[in-house]
């Protein structure tokens, strides 16, 4: 820095706060550190008593603590973001948008390691609101090194340190895939997983009543559009329409059910398995447990998958960070959302939608993806601390 007279400052970047006094009215600084003096405020500096200034000279290799700031912020990257005006060597950058907040923690980490920069960020992974705070890039000294700044560019690479994906695009690239494949119940599903974490990560209710609004008039409108759609509601609505088309698996379904009595036929000795209810391995397997079970033992299966979505829930409640917590609800809620539709479609309560019974249903890959995905229910409840012994 330099000490020069304030007539000759024009252009020049002021190195330290001006602070203005005014007894009783105000008292704050005029002109901040950074400020680049203009032909309009020399008036004003001088009846500050400010006859010279200290003002920052240029030096070959040292950058500007503003003009470095802009240059990390460019490393955070601003899709979807919000940025302050640069201050001071800072610049805040906020939600431009509800979704889920990601960091690059391990690239993050060495930028931060080196002197006289900062880029602090909340924790990733996480859902946020728009207007949420993100991260906030900071440059300590008046100037600093150009070659700091070149070193953080090189470890941050061509890839943002920052990502914020709002919950309406990921959503609707997932669902995109899946409608190529023509496989309504699984987008079904997949809403209403998607769904249950957004509650849980604290969506804002609007939004929330929003999307549900929007995908069940999207809904509507394709069963309407389409013929076989409709025709399944026609069939849900009365099976005895064709007994023999449409209704016929409903209504052998509903037999193998009411066949079962109270306490059943007895283990493996279904009549209605012998090629009279067609996917009785499969979607309507829940069925043929209710004619061999009898009332009793459909309700002991609905019992253990109430209480397996029950402890569910409780290790999502209790558990050790945010991450297993959204990780458990939508497993859970995958589970319970596809055990009710299937027993629901048994039971002729909902149209036929081809989804199965969980841990049931005939299908090896299904239930290796389910048993995964009990292991990792299993491996967020191993790290929730025990209670202490009294």
């Amino acid at each position: 820095m330099k000490l020069i007279r304030t007539q000759d400052a024009v252009g020049h970047v002021l190195c330290h706060d001006m602070t203005q006094i005014i007894p009783g009215q105000y008292k704050d600084a005029r002109f901040r550190k950074g400020h680049v003096v203009r032909e309009e405020d020399i008036p004003v500096l001088l009846s500050m008593g400010k006859e010279n200034l200290y003002v920052w000279e240029m030096v070959p290799g040292m950058v500007h603590e503003n003009d470095a700031a802009e240059r990390l912020c460019a490393l955070c990257g601003n899709r979807h973001m919000i940025r302050s005006q640069v201050k001071e060597g800072k610049i805040e950058l906020s939600a431009a948008a509800d979704g889920l907040f990601r960091v690059d923690t391990a690239r993050l980490n060495q930028i931060n390691l080196l002197e006289d920069i900062m880029v602090a960020t909340r924790h990733g992974s996480r859902a946020v609101r728009k207007g949420d705070k993100l991260c906030g890039t900071r440059v300590i000294p008046l100037v600093i090194e150009e070659e700091k700044l070149r070193r953080a560019e090189e470890i941050a690479g061509e890839r943002p340190l920052l990502e914020l994906l709002p919950y309406g695009a990921v959503l609707a690239v997932v669902l995109g895939v899946i409608a190529l494949q023509h496989h309504m119940s699984a987008m079904v599903l997949v809403v209403v997983a998607a769904a249950s974490v957004l509650f849980a990560s604290g969506i804002s209710l609007g939004w929330f009543a929003a999307g549900g609004a929007l995908v069940g008039g999207a809904l509507i409108w394709i069963i309407t559009q389409t013929d076989y759609m409709k025709a399944r509601i026609e069939i849900w609505q009365n099976p005895f329409l064709e007994p023999r088309k449409g209704g016929f698996q409903p209504i052998q379904s509903m037999t193998s059910i009411g066949s079962g009595g109270l306490l059943g036929k007895g283990l493996g000795n279904s009549s209605q398995k012998h090629l009279f209810l067609p996917e009785e391995h499969n979607d309507y397997i829940f069925s043929i447990a209710c004619e061999e079970l009898g009332m009793v033992g459909a309700c002991v299966i609905m019992a253990l998958f109430a209480l397996l979505i029950i402890r569910g829930f409780w290790l999502a409640l209790h558990a050790r960070d945010r991450f297993g917590t959204l990780l458990v609800v939508g497993i859970t809620s995958l589970t319970a959302f596809q055990t009710f539709f299937n027993i629901g479609v048994v039971t002729n309560f909902l149209p036929p939608t081809g989804i199965s019974l969980p841990f049931f249903s005939y299908g090896g890959t299904a239930l290796a993806i389910q048993l995964a995905e009990m292991g990792m229910v299993l491996s967020v409840s191993r790290q929730i601390a025990a209670p202490r012994a009294e």
